[in-house]
């Protein structure tokens, strides 16, 4: 949260304390998204944020499980209807979006998006999404 707040700088200071850790990335998008929805989308935006600083920062990311940390916080979005949904997905589909275009490491990339759960999480996405319309 303080790194949504106070911006890049903080941000960058961040990642140079281990931001961007497997650990920490799992940690911060852990969070059952239908118990704490904004401190899933504040966590998912921190890293979008950080990813978007630099294509070695984002390479890092992905190589330390962003990936699958959004597929899980995704497919447990999609699970059943609740207040904030829309903003959990939308901050996970940002992030994701933001580590595969700022990446400079295209086979990093595409091993992370064919190799993980990520495509089933956005299709479970998109039919309850349907489904709920």
């Amino acid at each position: 949260r303080l790194a949504v707040t106070c911006g890049m700088h903080v941000t960058e200071r961040a990642v140079a304390a281990g931001l961007l850790r497997p650990t920490t990335v799992s940690a911060l998008l852990a969070r059952d998204p239908q118990e704490a929805p904004q401190d899933l989308v504040d966590a998912a935006r921190v890293l979008e944020t950080a990813v978007r600083l630099a294509p070695q920062h984002a390479a890092e990311a992905l190589r330390n499980g962003l990936v699958e940390a959004l597929a899980r916080a995704l497919t447990a979005s999609a699970a059943a209807p609740f207040h904030g949904r829309t903003a959990v997905q939308l901050a996970a589909v940002d992030c994701l979006a933001a580590a595969a275009q700022k990446c400079d490491a295209s086979d990093l990339v595409s091993t992370c998006l064919s190799g993980t759960a990520i495509i089933p999480a956005l299709e479970k996405v998109l039919v309850s999404n349907h489904d709920r319309d």
